[in-house]
């Protein structure tokens, strides 16, 4: 149901630009994901220390982190709802994450339609997303693979448009 759930929320994310976010980790790394687009793929990892799935997938994700990390950018996105930094670190000691992690202020979740976690974003070289999901199953491994071994087809990576106001509906819209 929860994956179910993951790839309805991410369909319409399917093609389209990666967010263009600066993000700052837990230990002060700056990561500016639109300056990747175009260089390198991204997978983006939502969890929560609370969630039981996510607390299950964590061994998984650091051996993912080993296998990847030199070709596609890993970054551990704690969904920061009723999270602690304390929390957040334990959980990291907890299963010794060496990958940057960020505490989502709920912008990142907002543009990446988050409903559950964990939630997995596969974005390729060229700035696409590729792969929205639920579970650490075939279907992530394949995405992975596939972007890790994919060069990116140009140098000019098309954003997702950005807007610092929020969208205003009228009746009807």
């Amino acid at each position: 149901r929860r994956q179910q759930r993951a790839q309805l929320a991410g369909k319409a994310l399917i093609g389209q630009p990666g967010p263009a976010a600066t993000l700052t980790s837990i230990d002060g790394q700056r990561i500016d994901l639109a300056a990747l687009y175009g260089k390198q793929p991204v997978y983006l990892k939502f969890w929560a220390t609370w969630c039981k799935p996510c607390n299950e997938q964590a061994p998984a994700f650091e051996q993912l982190y080993q296998q990847y990390g030199k070709r596609i950018a890993v970054v551990s996105v704690n969904a920061g709802y009723s999270e602690t930094e304390a929390d957040v670190r334990a959980f990291i000691a907890k299963y010794k994450l060496r990958m940057p992690t960020v505490i989502d202020d709920g912008s990142l979740a907002a543009k990446l339609n988050l409903r559950v976690t964990p939630q997995h974003i596969v974005i390729d070289a060229n700035g696409r997303i590729v792969h929205v999901g639920h579970l650490d199953d075939q279907e992530l491994h394949a995405a992975l693979e596939r972007v890790a071994t994919t060069a990116p087809t140009s140098a000019t990576v098309a954003l997702a448009p950005q807007s610092s106001e929020p969208a205003a509906f009228k009746i009807g819209d």
